[in-house]
Order: structure tokens, then sequence, then C-alpha cells
């Protein structure tokens, strides 16, 4: 299964993943992309994923400053936005995860799958780390399903 993690910001990172089972994964593609036409070229020229997975934005009140300062024009939910646009009209799936997703892979998760290099940026590591707890939440549920005698 093929998976793109979107870690939507200023710099937006992505991780595009060959998903082989819960403990094994290919890094097919990564970065980070710079504006829309950063954004355009991600979902225009990457090979078509079965699952986008991006994570969400919140704006919490104690936040709201840093916010302001990092973000004022509040680009990433423009870019939240303009990627749930074209990801809807694409027959895939889209799934949001709230940044604390993220701190289910820890640097160790990602040395251990071999997706772990130095020249990556933090964002890339987050849409990775977004994708791997993603297809790790679906196989727990999958599992439990299985242990009641439901089947998929």
């Amino acid at each position: 299964m093929i998976i793109l993690g979107i870690d939507p910001g200023i710099r937006t990172g992505y991780a595009l993943l060959d998903v082989r089972s819960p403990k094994e994964y290919i890094k097919l593609s990564g970065g980070v992309v710079k504006g829309y036409a950063g954004v355009d070229i991600l979902l225009d020229i990457m090979p078509k994923p079965e699952t986008y997975v991006i994570e969400n934005f919140t704006l919490w009140p104690k936040l709201a400053v840093k916010v302001s300062h990092d973000d004022p024009e509040l680009l990433t939910v423009r870019y939240i936005g303009a990627l749930t646009s074209h990801i809807q009209r694409l027959d895939a799936k889209l799934v949001f995860h709230q940044p604390a997703y993220k701190q289910g892979c820890p640097d160790y998760m990602l040395k251990r799958y071999g997706l772990w290099e130095t020249s990556q940026t933090p964002h890339e590591r987050d849409a990775m780390r977004h994708v791997i707890v993603f297809v790790r939440r679906e196989s727990a549920a999958a599992s439990r399903l299985r242990q009641k005698g439901r089947v998929l």
C-alpha cells in the first residue's frame, strides 16, 4: 500500500512510503516543498497513493501568539484546504492526524524501520511519523476486530 504523509506548513514536509506491513516500510520519496507551487508539484507529480495522511491544524489559545509570529497569514491552514480540495477529487482515502500523533513514532522507530537519514528535515520526518502511526493504529484496530470475531 502506498501512503503519502504530509506535514503542512510554510515548509511542507512529505514522505511517500510503500507499506509492506506495520513493521516494513520502503521510502519512495520525501522532502520539503515551499508555497502553493510546491504543494501543486507534490500533488501533481507524485505517484498517486491509496491514502493521504495529513497533519491537521488546531489553533489552541495558548499557542495563538506563537502562531501569529511564525505563520501570521495562516498559510498552514490554507495549504491544508488546498490539499483537501485536491485529494477529495481523487479516489483516495484522506486521514487527518492531530500534531500529537507523531509522538507515537519516536526517532528510534524511524531508525528501526530504516527510514532515518541525517539529511532529512524535521518536517519530512514528521510526515513519515504520521504514516507509521496511521498504519500501526489501523493494524491494531483490525486486530481487535479479528479478536472479537468480526471480519474486515
